[in-house]
């Protein structure tokens, strides 16, 4: 039976790996097609839900025929099993289940991370091993005025913020950090010198944690990695840049328009104040504009 249970799990995991090499093909076929659809203005959560469709499509087509085919060959394993019928629903729907959740079985950074280089399974399973997982609590605070910022944190679940405090004592927030987005004060943490931020949880949150130690030896020990954050510094500095653009060209009431109509879903997770804050208003101000939109509507 104990050796049962082993070939049982080998092929499970052959089976997953097997759905992540179908997606992966079916992806780099589709690759033109994509991106002409991204060209024309399809959202990106749109084609991601295409790709997951026809992937879940092949699966629920694999694992029904796994079903008939297994139907058949239980005759064989009637004198191996005690206790379950060959035949046992139970244990049919709970084997499907498994395999539909191999597919999405990758975490959210190893996504993230393979989405910007190329790794391989093995390379990935080691850098994701420098991570540590963190639960955190609704305004629990990561860094705070004054000390190291030792850590850069991946939004896994929840969202994050990055804010300092006026001479009057006034919470200014300037990042925020929602699922699959980095945040650290990076001065601090590059020089490991003491920090002129807060880091606080807006939402009750789980991020992956890099200690800079534990970033040191894994940008050594996987040089690619260096190509990865690279290339998330110049989307967050490109960032920066236009909203400091728009820091100069846009009118209040029009840099809070631009903020909702291009990130409708976090407007709707963040508290108004600290949006306020983020887009340099007062909340009294903010309800102003909210009251003036919805008369015009």
């Amino acid at each position: 039976m104990i050796l049962l249970n082993a070939f049982a799990v080998v092929a499970l995991v052959l089976s997953g790996i097997g759905l992540y090499g179908v997606i992966s093909y079916l992806v780099g076929q589709h690759t033109q097609e994509i991106g002409i659809r991204l060209a024309l203005g399809a959202q990106r959560k749109n084609v991601l839900l295409l790709v997951l469709s026809q992937g879940m499509k092949m699966t629920l087509g694999g694992v029904a025929l796994g079903l008939l085919a297994s139907l058949g060959l239980t005759r064989l394993l009637t004198k191996m099993v005690y206790g379950v019928s060959t035949t046992d629903p139970a244990t049919f729907a709970v084997i499907a289940a498994l395999l539909i959740f191999t597919l999405n079985m990758k975490s959210a950074l190893q996504k993230h991370i393979e989405k910007f280089i190329s790794v391989n399974e093995d390379d990935i399973a080691e850098i994701l091993s420098f991570f540590k997982t963190v639960k955190v609590a609704k305004k629990q605070n990561l860094l705070i005025e004054g000390k190291i910022c030792t850590s850069n944190y991946f939004v896994d679940k929840g969202c994050l913020r990055l804010f300092f405090v006026t001479e009057k004592g006034v919470e200014q927030t300037i990042q925020f950090a929602l699922e699959n987005w980095w945040m650290a004060d990076y001065n601090s943490f590059s020089t490991q010198s003491p920090s002129q931020y807060y880091i606080q949880a807006v939402e009750k949150s789980e991020i992956l944690e890099l200690e800079f130690s534990s970033q040191e030896k894994m940008l050594s020990r996987f040089p690619q990695m260096e190509r990865y954050f690279r290339l998330m510094h110049q989307r967050a500095h490109a960032a920066a840049q236009f909203r400091i653009k728009n820091l100069y060209v846009l009118s209040r009431e029009e840099s809070y328009h631009l903020f909702i109509n291009k990130y409708p879903e976090f407007v709707q997770r963040i508290p108004q104040y600290l949006l306020a804050s983020f887009l340099g208003f007062t909340p009294e101000y903010l309800s102003e504009i909210r009251n003036k939109k919805r008369k015009i509507s």
